[in-house]
């Protein structure tokens, strides 16, 4: 039923090559940059391509450095989305170029607060006739691949061991306990601990 892809995690996600100097001259490319999470910029993407990551989108389409992670097949259960994660730091050539044009586009200052980090992420859904709902919403983000290679080690086991249709019924039915938390955060918080987890994520 779910399938869990291998991930061959990158164990030092930095970019370190230079790309073409228009990129760096237009302020425009840095345009929505993701302070806290995954979603690169025009610029990033253009930075990760030139040292030979893959950029692919997420969920609606959002661009970054991902590797899809877990994926289900049935009547009545999906997983919204679920995939490894990467944030690169700007190193050696890279940096030294951002560093040159900043005094002229103080923007590409976001780049050089880049560090590198890890994430993983799994949104597990359930509908039928009578009630949909997020069941599992779990996130991780660690600049310790150790610490994220524990907890993806930890969900696989729980997922895997899991009747996932049975827990989607256990959490409806406990529904009171949880859709009045205040906040997706809070709600999700409840579900990760109904499951055995601490929390969902740092």
């Amino acid at each position: 039923m779910f399938k869990i892809a291998e991930i061959d995690f990158l164990k030092n996600p930095s970019v370190k090559n230079t790309i073409d100097s228009k990129y760096l001259i237009d302020p425009q490319y840095v345009d929505f940059f993701d302070k806290d999470g995954y979603e690169l910029t025009q610029i990033e993407q253009e930075y990760y391509r030139a040292q030979g990551y893959t950029i692919t989108t997420y969920t609606a389409g959002h661009p970054g450095f991902f590797q899809p992670w877990i994926s289900v097949d049935h009547e009545h259960l999906t997983v919204d989305h679920s995939c490894a994660m990467y944030r690169c730091d700007f190193t050696e050539a890279a940096r030294d170029q951002i560093e040159m044009y900043k005094s002229t586009n103080y923007r590409l200052g976001w780049l050089l607060t880049c560090n590198q980090k890890y994430g993983l992420d799994v949104d597990i859904d359930y509908c039928d006739s009578n009630f949909a709902l997020e069941v599992l919403h779990l996130e991780w983000d660690a600049p310790n691949l150790d610490l994220i290679l524990e907890h993806k080690a930890q969900a696989e086991q729980l997922i895997l061991n899991t009747d996932w249709v049975d827990a989607a019924h256990q959490i409806w039915a406990k529904r009171d306990e949880w859709q009045y938390l205040k906040g997706w955060y809070a709600q999700s918080h409840w579900k990760a601990t109904y499951f055995g987890l601490e929390r969902p994520w740092y």
